[in-house]
């Protein structure tokens, strides 16, 4: 409902009330000077000062309920009917599961697929591992062999058979020496005369053998002394460098094979990692295909852009990622949400009792009480005015099952309550020079006093000084042809004689 039909409501529910406060305060016709005037005479009265408030009906708590379907793959297949009251879990909208049912499967293959990639590398690094283990162990295995070669080189076989050599050649030199010995018997036994030269003959051959042994022993010894031994050391020292070469190598490409086979047991167990990912996120999206109510409330669709149209989403359309669609006020809970004018701020404060009527129902009346009053001032666009408003909550403090949302809704606040004081209608009382002022009844004629005014409501005000009671207050401003030759001093506030002024003329 526009702003110019909810001040049309309250001037109508206003001026009924004004009349017969009117009424009630005397108010009469009195011809005065040839003219027609509408006069009231000044009483006491007691009355409430209140503020008159248009506004519409708002949850105090709502949400708004939105497609959380990635892109625009959303379909509506079902949606709740407009209206419905709904409780937390209940079904508002379905969208099509067909595409995101697809990827579930789609996802769900891939990560068997990917389980059985890992099942299969982990007997393949646990294989490589064994492998490692047996060639670290063989490689191992050779070195401490060939440290043994080489000990039983160097302390074994190298100096027994060094030893025996050495034996052979002095077993050699011994038999050469004792076959020289010989024949020197033989030679001196010849000098003496008793020659034997077949035994002689013999003898020298035995001694040409002897020394070839001999000599051969020797170059045996040497040999293996000189060249024979060290290049067997040398030999079985290189085959222990070559081992231990062999063993580290072994070690790194082990471990090299083992570091790969891990690495691609890790990738596989990633590649498990995101399609379980993708699975569930698969799955949370079809799980998303079916939108719920998050708390209790009444449904409201949403009305938003279909294809250049804007109404309500139904069966059929297709709905993007956090486009809102349904609207889930608790109507447990409602408040009332209007403005209030500049000039009338004052009179409102936090926790000021209020009473709530609805334009549906209009004869109920709801407890209320002021909630929030805003901190900026603003201006309504469609009045044309320069007045300025102060936005303003209401909290309704009974619940009425009844209430909707965006109903028009009218406030009462009682601001304050005034007992036994001098009133007169709001429509006594003139500006006049910045003063407000009000044309006294005096005879047949009258004078323009000023007013303190105190207390207002919409039709009544306190005056606390410049009238007396049972004085009569004309309710119209004389016109201006009236006020041509007539005195216009303004009688203010405790001053002396009043002037008083008739029409044509002043008197004293």
């Amino acid at each position: 409902m526009n702003e110019k039909k909810r001040m049309l409501y309250v001037t109508l529910a206003i001026v009924p009330v004004m009349l017969i406060g009117f009424l009630s305060a005397g108010v009469y016709r009195h011809r005065l000077a040839g003219d027609e005037m509408i006069f009231a005479v000044v009483m006491r009265k007691s009355f409430d000062v209140s503020v008159q408030l248009v506004g519409h009906l708002e949850a105090a708590y709502s949400i708004t309920v939105s497609s959380e379907v990635k892109g625009d793959s959303g379909k509506i297949i079902s949606i709740i009917e407009n209206g419905t009251r709904v409780e937390k879990g209940d079904v508002l909208i379905r969208l099509d599961p067909t595409l995101f049912e697809k990827d579930v499967d789609a996802c769900s293959e891939k990560l068997e697929v990917c389980k059985a990639n890992v099942i299969a590398l982990e007997q393949s690094f646990e294989w490589e591992q064994n492998q490692a283990v047996r060639e670290v162990k063989t490689a191992q295995y050779e070195f401490e062999v060939s440290k043994m070669e080489l000990e039983k080189t160097e302390k074994g076989d190298g100096p027994l058979e060094l030893a025996q050599l050495e034996n052979d050649a002095k077993k050699a030199q011994s038999e050469y020496l004792e076959k020289s010995g010989y024949l020197a018997d033989l030679e001196e036994l010849e000098k003496q005369g008793f020659s034997n030269p077949a035994e002689t003959e013999q003898a020298k051959k035995k001694i040409d053998e002897a020394r070839e042994t001999f000599e051969i022993a020797e170059r045996k010894l040497d040999a293996f002394k000189e060249y024979l031994l060290p290049a067997k050391i040398e030999m079985a020292r290189a085959k222990v460098e070559r081992a231990k070469s062999d063993l580290e190598q072994t070690k790194k490409s082990m471990a090299i094979s083992v570091a790969k086979a891990s690495a691609e047991l890790d990738r596989a167990k990633r590649e498990v990692e995101l399609a379980a990912t993708s699975l569930a996120a698969a799955q949370d999206q079809l799980a998303k295909t079916v939108i719920t109510a998050p708390t209790p409330g009444l449904a409201i669709i949403r009305e938003t852009y279909f294809r250049g149209e804007r109404r309500r989403a139904q069966v059929g359309d297709t709905v993007w990622q956090n486009q809102p669609l349904v609207y889930l006020p608790d109507i447990s809970e409602m408040l009332v949400n209007t403005k209030v004018r500049e000039v009338d701020l004052h009179k409102l404060r936090s926790g000021l009792p209020a009473t709530v009527s609805v334009d549906a129902y209009p004869e109920t009346r709801l407890k209320g009480a002021v909630h929030s009053i805003g901190v900026l001032a603003e201006e309504k666009a469609e009045v044309k005015t320069a007045e300025k408003y102060f936005q303003v909550t209401i909290a309704i403090q009974e619940q009425d099952a009844r209430l909707r949302p965006g109903m028009t809704a009218s406030v009462r606040i009682v601001s304050d309550s005034v007992r036994d004081v001098l009133a007169i209608p709001i429509n006594a009382i003139f500006e006049k020079e910045g003063r407000k002022c009000c044309y006294v009844v005096h005879g047949n004629g009258y004078e323009l006093r000023e007013v303190i005014v105190g207390a207002q409501k919409e039709d009544f005000a306190e005056v606390k000084e410049g009238l007396s009671e049972g004085e009569k207050i004309c309710l119209i401003e004389p016109r201006s042809d009236q006020m041509q030759s007539r005195k216009s001093t303004i009688m203010k506030v405790g001053s002396g004689p009043q002037i008083r002024c008739r029409h044509g003329r002043a008197v004293g």
